[in-house]
């Protein structure tokens, strides 16, 4: 079951008609706030959606908030979108997390949004340990499941990541000498 959750109109139409085929999809036209009735947390609930298997946070301004108004959610797998980390001008050693009105405003060619240490330090608290990050996005696993994953890959296996250069074009995938995390 899949419940995706877009609050553009023209977004979410798109969304309904590229999933109608798949039963098991339901999509909401509904904007999540990080605090009140329209939280993630609630709206999940509200779906029956309480413990979803993988959550995916990714709307390019109050991800951060998001995040954390989800403290009684124990996704077994998380995804959330942070600062992106080629920005020279964010701190990236320390937490940045903007707030007000520069929330999602694009500064620069960047979305102010929370930085990748913001994220993790969040994520931490909340029982997940961060597998991968791109320049972007962060998946973090719950502390409990975390220790299952370094292991070895199945005998046959290549383990790869995809890469990109600075200037996001292709550069090809590359083989893992010590993979944590093998995704199929």
């Amino acid at each position: 079951n899949v419940l995706l959750i877009e609050a553009d109109d023209n977004n979410h139409k798109s969304l309904v008609e590229e999933t109608k085929a798949f039963e098991h999809v339901k999509v909401l036209n509904q904007y999540i706030d990080p605090v009140g009735t329209f939280t993630l947390e609630n709206t999940l609930k509200a779906n029956n959606f309480p413990t979803p298997d993988v959550l995916v946070i990714d709307v390019d301004s109050d991800d951060y908030y998001l995040l954390a108004s989800c403290a009684n959610v124990k996704a077994r797998i998380l995804c959330v979108e942070h600062h992106d980390t080629l920005d020279p001008k964010i701190n990236h050693k320390a937490s940045v997390i903007p707030s007000g009105e520069t929330i999602g405003k694009l500064i620069d060619g960047f979305n102010a949004q929370a930085n990748i240490v913001a994220i993790e330090d969040l994520a931490i608290s909340m029982g997940y340990k961060r597998v991968w990050h791109s320049r972007v996005n962060s998946i973090f696993v719950l502390e409990e499941m975390y220790e299952r994953l370094e292991r070895e890959p199945d005998e046959g296996t290549i383990p790869t990541r995809f890469e990109f250069d600075n200037n996001v074009k292709h550069r090809g995938w590359t083989k893992i000498e010590e993979p944590k995390v093998s995704l199929i």
